[in-house]
């Protein structure tokens, strides 16, 4: 399996984003609770978007393109 370095990347964000211990929930569950502060890639909503966009814009140019479309996961309501 390869690392994930080993892969083209054209780097957007502020990475790696920190952890950042909940000293409040901690206390109250007893046990160390971390969040991933992805707010804090520098790239508006940031998060695993930026990781995303930074993987196919190098892999795109890598391949000549001059134009990149991409989405994401399309949202599906379920009513029940």
């Amino acid at each position: 399996m390869k690392a994930i370095s080993d892969f083209p990347r054209v780097h957007l964000g502020i990475l790696p984003t920190p952890l950042q211990k909940l000293e409040n929930l901690s206390r109250e569950m007893g046990k160390n609770i971390y969040i991933k502060r992805d707010d804090m890639t520098g790239v508006a909503l940031g998060g695993n978007k930026v990781r995303k966009l930074e993987f196919l814009l190098a892999d795109a140019l890598a391949k000549g393109a001059d134009t990149v479309m991409t989405t994401g996961q399309a949202l599906s309501l379920i009513h029940i």
